[in-house]
């Protein structure tokens, strides 16, 4: 029987998917930081250094997967929440962290799907290449608006505006 904690990360589709994915989740967490205070522009920085980071890893395919890496990718949308609720942020744009927020939990299903499944025993670079290619194409779809939308924030409305003032307008 294999050992489901830690295994390593083969599956090509897995790896691509999941690595492009927390790559515009980082992206996108970079580019909502300068607009924060200081407090939560090192609490964003740093959880969008990690992404890279986990990104980097997974694309280069010489990462440990362990059970609890897939939740890791949940810590950016707790942290959103509260950041959010503690109101320490400066009114963080809902487009752009509704962005990321979805790259990450993609990349993390992605991750923990790999984890049940069982590894084929010869990787197939065709398949990874080809997976790499399609992420990466369709990456810019979601990450650069969301990145455009935390570069100039007037357009967006903000949690903390959403809260107030609610969605409907009259």
């Amino acid at each position: 029987m294999s050992d489901t904690r830690s295994i390593s990360v083969t599956q090509p589709v897995a790896r691509a998917l999941s690595g492009v994915a927390l790559l515009g989740a980082g992206l996108v967490h970079l580019a909502i930081a300068p607009a924060q205070a200081a407090f939560s522009l090192s609490a964003i920085v740093i959880v969008a250094v990690g992404e890279l980071a986990l990104a980097i890893a997974l694309l280069s395919g010489g990462v440990r997967l362990t059970a609890t890496l897939p939740s890791l990718c949940c810590i950016p949308t707790v942290l959103w929440a509260v950041l959010e609720l503690t109101s320490a942020s400066s009114a963080l744009a809902v487009g752009p962290m509704l962005t990321a927020t979805v790259l990450g939990l993609f990349a993390g299903g992605a991750l923990a799907i790999s984890v049940r499944r069982s590894a084929p025993p010869h990787p197939r670079r065709f398949t990874y290449m080809v997976t790499l290619a399609l992420g990466c194409a369709l990456l810019p779809l979601a990450a650069v608006p969301a990145m455009a939308a935390a570069q100039y924030p007037a357009d967006q409305p903000s949690m903390q505006h959403e809260m107030q003032h609610g969605t409907h307008h009259h």
